[in-house]
């Protein structure tokens, strides 16, 4: 089904292709087409087995689907509506002006609209939240935390007010948790602390891993640069 044009490199541009060649793709395949084009989130975040089983197609249709618009390979179309779903997702930055204007709208706008402006952000980016959260990278995560003989929380900047509630919620839970703070400019000192076995947690605002100091890995499902500079 292939042929010698070039893979879509992004989301409408896929989108495009599909809609010129729909009615060249086989039954299956044209069932894959509205699927993926229903439930993009789904196709960038599940898995090959979880997407044939809600597509009801085989997983080994998904490939051809994929390789009939050019990719190598399912995970390299998968590539594509991730870029989709993290571009589209307007930063804090985007968020607030968008609140700005609407209160500026507003020609006398109340505290409570304010207030329920912010509300409606913090819904939206708790939404994103779920959306994005790949249950695999998670249920790893969650292992490595679970089997760390110390977990070491990363606060850093407007990440600080998350990791710091991050580590007292892991203390509740009977975890030995240390915060790397970097107070006093200690946050060098702090890193050597870090052992072979513990997990290293980085909350960010855009999913970043990194290594740990002397090439120890990081459990970091939402991580930021490293602190050492790595």
């Amino acid at each position: 089904m292939g042929d010698d044009r070039p893979a879509p490199e992004s989301y409408e541009d896929l989108r495009t292709a599909i809609a010129l060649r729909f009615g060249q793709l086989s039954d299956r395949l044209q069932r894959i087409a509205r699927h993926a084009l229903a439930h993009p989130d789904t196709i960038a975040l599940d898995t090959v087995a979880s997407i044939a089983q809600r597509a009801a197609v085989q997983p080994s249709s998904l490939i051809r689907f994929a390789r009939a618009f050019g990719y190598g390979g399912f995970s390299d179309m998968q590539q594509v509506f991730r870029r989709h779903l993290v571009t589209r997702s307007p930063d804090y930055g985007q968020r607030l002006r968008a609140v700005g204007k609407r209160v500026d709208a507003q020609d006398a706008a109340s505290p409570h609209g304010v207030l329920m402006d912010f509300v409606e952000a913090g819904i939206q980016s708790l939404n994103h939240l779920g959306a994005t959260t790949d249950p695999r990278r998670l249920e790893q995560a969650v292992a490595i935390l679970d089997g760390a003989p110390l977990i070491h929380v990363v606060a850093q900047r407007r990440s600080f007010p998350v990791a710091s509630y991050l580590a007292y919620s892991f203390s509740h839970l009977g975890c030995r948790v240390h915060l790397l703070d970097g107070i006093g400019g200690m946050l060098a000192e702090q890193t050597r602390a870090i052992g072979a076995d513990d997990a290293l947690v980085s909350p960010a605002t855009r999913p970043r891993c990194w290594r740990s100091p002397a090439g120890r890995s990081a459990a970091a499902p939402a991580s930021s640069r490293s602190p050492t500079g790595r």
